[in-house]
């Protein structure tokens, strides 16, 4: 079997607020395959986003690990921690806040390119940054403006054009398009989806939308209070989702036909804490459903 590039494993993230332990990520396994878009998703506050800045080593981690072709994140020497540093790159929520507002686009894409020293001239440099405008779709023009010029649309590009700077091998894409308006939305993800394609990148794409999770993902993990309650294959999770959290967030979808949007089965959804010593199960080849 292929070693994935990422495995995650019985990691942990907890935080203290007013003397309470929270447990913000509880004890979750999973993997990422090279080459593959990982679907991770849940509510606000299930654990996804702190999930995702552990593995990409900008976050803490209180117990277990994070492998990246097959090494512990946590034992990386100062180069192997910066090599990773380009090799993991993140594309954050808000485009807007994500970008410095002082600088021309040309320096925010560029700043990878001069950390890691990857471009020998200043026309280098210039033609670099030119072609990763043209890969996300923006004019050449582009280099010589601010962040306030752009539409939300334009500013994800410029910041997906940033982490493809340094051409990395793995992306992690925290929200990338719930800021952004839904006429927006798709044309994004089928940007992400095209570059994926070009240059064989890993994706964990971090959402609430399950509809747009559904397009890019191959993979499914169900995040729920910090813990994993449902992972497998994208389809057999659409199809087939067994845990009652999965139900619930699949019918909170709309759908464009009236007709069938009231013919949704309504699910109720115990929101009671996960017992303890509640488990992963296989259901069904590679389909693992939280059971108690």
């Amino acid at each position: 079997m292929t070693e994935p590039l990422f495995a995650i494993q019985d990691l942990s993230v907890n935080f203290r607020k007013d003397q309470r332990l929270i447990k913000a990520v509880n004890h979750i396994n999973f993997t990422i395959a090279s080459g593959t878009t990982v679907g991770l998703v849940g509510e606000s506050g299930s654990g996804k986003t702190t999930t995702g800045r552990a593995i990409a080593g900008i976050g803490p981690i209180s117990g277990g690990d994070v492998l990246f072709s097959g090494e512990s994140i946590q034992h990386f020497s100062h180069a192997e921690r910066k090599q990773f540093r380009r090799q993991v790159q993140m594309v954050f929520q808000d485009p807007f806040a994500s970008l410095n507002p002082r600088q021309k686009v040309a320096d925010i894409i560029a700043e990878g390119i001069d950390n890691f020293h990857l471009a020998s001239s200043t026309q280098e440099r210039l033609d670099r940054v030119l072609q990763l405008l043209e890969q996300v779709g923006l004019p050449p023009d582009a280099i010589n403006r601010f962040p306030h010029e752009f539409s939300g649309g334009q500013r994800q590009r410029i910041g997906i054009a940033r982490a493809l700077a340094v051409e990395p091998k793995f992306l992690v894409l925290d929200e990338p398009i719930s800021a952004l308006d839904v006429s927006i939305q798709a044309q994004i993800v089928n940007l992400l989806r095209q570059i994926q394609q070009a240059q064989h990148l890993t994706y964990l794409f971090i959402a609430h939308d399950l509809s747009m999770v559904h397009y890019i993902s191959d993979q499914i993990v169900v995040m729920y209070q910090g813990q994993i309650v449902e992972t497998g294959a994208t389809e057999a999770v659409y199809r087939h989702p067994l845990h009652p959290y999965t139900q619930t967030l699949l019918a909170s979808v709309p759908q464009a036909d009236p007709l069938f949007e009231q013919q949704k089965p309504r699910v109720h959804f115990d929101r009671a804490p996960i017992p303890a010593g509640a488990a992963l199960t296989e259901a069904a080849p590679d389909h693992w459903v939280l059971a108690p």
